[in-house]
């Protein structure tokens, strides 16, 4: 969920009533993502059992603790911040790591081979041939 500023609640509110109205049970649920503290906040608060992920674009010293805060079953990370003791370090908490935007079929491979669980990318096409 991408914010705006001061209509957070109101947006997750809108996010979450698309979700229950398009969503069935039969499906596994949906995993929300928001580089905003504010948005995840709202989206505990409101739906204490959505999945949540910590969106991250550059480290900043207080990401784990968030995580840990907003139960956040994976970490989507910038794939320009990512290494292979990166992903061993969020691996060894149980948390999945997913990597955007990776639009390259070998930096793609070398993810994978490092344990990241899944890419975002532009060219889904190349990757997939990779």
């Amino acid at each position: 969920i991408k914010d705006l500023p001061g209509q957070e609640e109101k947006t997750v509110k809108k996010v979450l009533a698309d979700i229950k109205q398009y969503w069935t049970e039969d499906m596994p649920p949906p995993l929300i993502s928001s580089f905003s503290m504010t948005v995840l906040r709202y989206v505990k608060q409101l739906s204490p059992q959505s999945m949540t992920a910590l969106l991250i674009h550059e480290w900043f010293p207080e990401w784990e603790a968030m995580a840990d805060q907003f139960q956040s079953v994976s970490i989507n990370l910038n794939e320009e911040i990512v290494d292979r003791a990166v992903v061993e370090k969020i691996k060894s908490q149980n948390r999945a790591v997913l990597c955007y935007t990776v639009n390259d079929a070998s930096r793609a491979r070398e993810l994978f081979s490092w344990g990241v669980d899944a890419v975002f990318s532009d060219c889904v096409d190349e990757i997939l041939k990779a």
